[in-house]
């Protein structure tokens, strides 16, 4: 019998979500909101991103696609499996490595100009969210960029996703991060329309 996994905090939870495709964040196509976000020019200049919980890579090789240095991490070795498929598929280079991402190695501290999440804060244990917020601004250079797109704002019971408080993204990130856009897109899938906020933070 196999043994039911139910800790998210654990790479094994994510592992057998992969492997038995009950992956059902996954959109099986780039996020329609970071494909307008790259097309708005709010984005000054590519650089190094890193993406945090890249999951099968559409995003990773979305931003590869326009010229970014792309690092893409995730808990699972499916996913980042599937991560280099893609991406080799697409003829087009992502920097992969399968990690804890609360356990991150120290060639990632401060090397990046952009951290990408989406899917991934939603993700995890509720009680360890400040220490992911603290991560990422851990990997950003100075005057680095956090882009998150926050799903699910819709103040939903149970998870994953678990419900996104944005006042508590607001209190802890405002202390080492300006917020410099917002916004409710109206580019997000329709399931989820209404119901995520993209943010925009540069690291002070």
């Amino acid at each position: 019998m196999n043994k039911i996994i139910t800790d998210v905090s654990s790479p094994e939870y994510w592992e057998h979500r992969y492997k038995h495709r009950t992956d059902d964040w996954d959109l099986g196509t780039p996020t329609p909101v970071f494909e307008a976000l790259l097309k708005s020019g709010k984005l000054e200049n590519s650089g190094k991103i890193v993406v945090i919980g890249c999951g099968r890579g559409h995003d990773a090789i979305l931003f590869a696609k326009q010229n970014y240095l792309v690092t893409a991490i995730d808990f699972s070795a499916s996913a980042i499996r599937e991560t280099r498929r893609l991406a080799k598929k697409a003829k087009i280079h992502v920097e992969t490595i399968e990690a804890n991402v609360f356990e991150l190695p120290g060639k990632l501290l401060h090397k990046f100009d952009y951290v990408l999440e989406y899917v991934t804060y939603c993700a995890i244990d509720t009680e360890r969210r400040i220490e992911f917020l603290d991560n990422v601004q851990r990997m950003l250079k100075p005057g680095g960029i956090f882009i998150g797109l926050f799903f699910p704002i819709d103040n939903r019971d149970g998870g994953p996703p678990f419900a996104v408080d944005i006042k508590e993204i607001q209190s802890h990130l405002s202390k080492t991060f300006k917020l410099i856009y917002s916004e409710i897109p109206k580019t997000s899938v329709k399931p989820r329309l209404g119901k995520e906020m993209l943010m925009l933070w540069k690291k002070k």
